[in-house]
């Protein structure tokens, strides 16, 4: 199987700086090849001769599926016989957004990966010790366009519930939410904590304390209890206890900063539609 370098499809593109094949032979005893660290995170699927890996944990067998992380020093190949891989080379920033951190990958090793990637490497096998370097690239060519229209359907999700927040100004059962975007409310909360690290009840709440504030600073003279029902809140006492959380200041006590901050302005010559 020859070695060489390859352009990933330009849905990759933001991920991927290539796809790569190699082969590296050794007729007699071990032969070194060192890994010098790089910006890359590499995805690599290696077939045929004995390998080991040296790396700060002392000397292991080389995996079949594997990950190089971010490395901060060499580390060092052993291989006899033939060793044949396949691989993705990954910009620092595109691996986890493709595939997750699932992949339990750590930032600045050399990892061996989950049992799930072990049937992506039972395809690939055959293939690569068959020389079809072609159709291996293909096979992996082809899980990873997968994986970017998943994760752009994903993008596209989060992006439409988020909209809906926002335009219900926070004020929308999650439940009706997940409804909107045609998925279960725990799909939805899993899809929100992978993407944005919050639940889809704390981006909303994010969202009515938002308008909340907005409104206040625009209009402090504003009646309380009827901004806490307009936008949602159970009672006065939830409308408090939410604005301070976010806040760390009661409502009555930002409307004083407000009202000040406002007269401070227009001693400045800042003019409010308010005044108008």
């Amino acid at each position: 199987m020859r070695s060489g370098r390859h352009a990933p499809h330009p849905i990759l593109s933001d991920y991927i700086a290539c796809l790569w094949t190699s082969e590296h032979a050794v007729d007699s005893s071990y032969g070194v090849l060192d890994v010098l660290p790089d910006s890359y995170i590499e995805l690599v699927f290696s077939f045929g001769g004995a390998a080991h890996i040296e790396w700060e944990a002392g000397m292991r067998p080389l995996p079949r599926c594997y990950l190089v992380g971010l490395l901060n020093k060499p580390c060092r190949l052993h291989t006899q016989g033939t060793l044949k891989s396949v691989a993705a080379r990954f910009y620092a920033w595109g691996f986890y957004p493709l595939l997750g951190r699932d992949a339990n990958g750590s930032p600045n090793s050399v990892i061996a990966l989950s049992a799930e990637w072990h049937h992506l490497a039972d395809r690939l096998e055959p293939i690569v010790l068959a020389d079809d370097a072609e159709s291996a690239l293909l096979v992996l060519h082809e899980y990873l366009i997968e994986r970017a229209v998943h994760v752009q359907f994903e993008r596209s999700l989060i992006q439409a519930a988020a909209q809906r927040l926002i335009e219900e100004q926070g004020q929308i059962k999650i439940a009706d939410l997940a409804e909107y975007c045609r998925m279960s409310r725990r799909q939805l909360e899993r899809l929100f904590n992978a993407s944005l690290g919050e639940s889809p009840k704390a981006i909303a709440r994010l969202v009515r304390f938002e308008q909340v504030r907005d409104r206040l600073w625009r209009d402090p003279h504003t009646n309380l209890t009827a901004l806490a029902h307009e936008c949602g809140y159970t009672d006065q006492a939830h409308f408090n206890r939410e604005f301070k959380r976010f806040s760390n200041r009661t409502p009555r006590r930002f409307i004083a900063e407000m009202l000040a901050t406002h007269k401070w302005l227009r001693s400045a010559g800042v003019a409010f539609v308010q005044d108008n």
